[in-house]
């Protein structure tokens, strides 16, 4: 099966792979530079999500835009053991490939998330409070709110109809995780945040994990996290992430 999302980043030696989920409507270029950056023990993956068309994923639910990613990753790799992350709202679908991976019996030694925001349904709908959860919705509107200005900002040099068609799609992304509620995780998940947003996005992701659970503060920014001279701080926690998780 030829690969029409998944793309390889690093050969790596022959250690468990990792598969690495980018941001609503972004590609594997976000992890060019971390690839070449971290020390993994197997080889790196990512996806081009711009490859999806809009007919194809719209009105699509994030399970159904996951179990595509893994279609392709088990293309490449049948069964375990995995290392999976994401970015942003990667992070969630990378959270929920996990999980079907855990309930298909394969072996995920540990799941990342990269400045990912806890999901609605356990942020708003499940918080502990009527405040609480008017909170986190007023925070995480602002966040997408933004979401939306950065990309339109970033594709404002392109044409118009490739520009349209690709804010359709990241708003579509966007849409899908606004209203996914999470399956909990047994294996260990990691939070690496930086202190770009208010604590409310990220608190509720030790409820979707019957492991181990941490949160690692990075320097940065949402985006520059990924580039230098961040990033290498962000590997050298994911290194030691990694360990921890043989």
């Amino acid at each position: 099966m030829k690969s029409r999302y998944l793309v390889p980043l690093a050969e790596g030696g022959d250690g468990p792979p990792m598969f690495i989920v980018p941001a609503a409507g972004a590609t594997f270029f976000s992890f060019v530079t971390l690839a070449r950056t971290l020390s993994a023990p197997g080889p790196i993956y990512s996806y081009s999500l711009t490859e999806l068309e809009v007919s194809d994923s719209k009105h699509l639910t994030l399970e159904d835009i996951a179990e595509v990613l893994l279609e392709e990753l088990r293309a490449v790799r049948p069964h375990g053991p995995y290392y999976l992350g994401g970015h942003c709202w990667g992070g969630v679908v990378a959270l929920h490939m996990a999980s079907c991976l855990e309930a298909a019996g394969e072996d995920v030694k540990g799941v990342f998330l990269m400045e990912s925001f806890v999901p609605v349904a356990i942020g708003g709908h499940r918080a502990a409070s009527a405040s609480t959860g008017a909170t986190f919705k007023g925070v995480m509107d602002e966040i997408l709110e933004q979401t939306l200005r950065d990309a339109r900002a970033k594709l404002a040099r392109m044409p118009k109809k490739h520009a349209d068609r690709l804010l359709e799609l990241t708003a579509n992304h966007i849409e899908t995780g606004s209203v996914y509620d999470p399956a909990t995780l047994e294996t260990s998940l990691r939070l690496f945040r930086t202190d770009t947003h208010d604590d409310v996005a990220f608190r509720g992701w030790d409820s979707l994990c019957s492991g181990s659970f941490s949160v690692q503060s990075v320097p940065g920014d949402t985006n520059s996290m990924l580039e230098k001279p961040h990033v290498d701080t962000l590997c050298g926690e994911l290194e030691a992430f990694i360990k921890a998780c043989v």
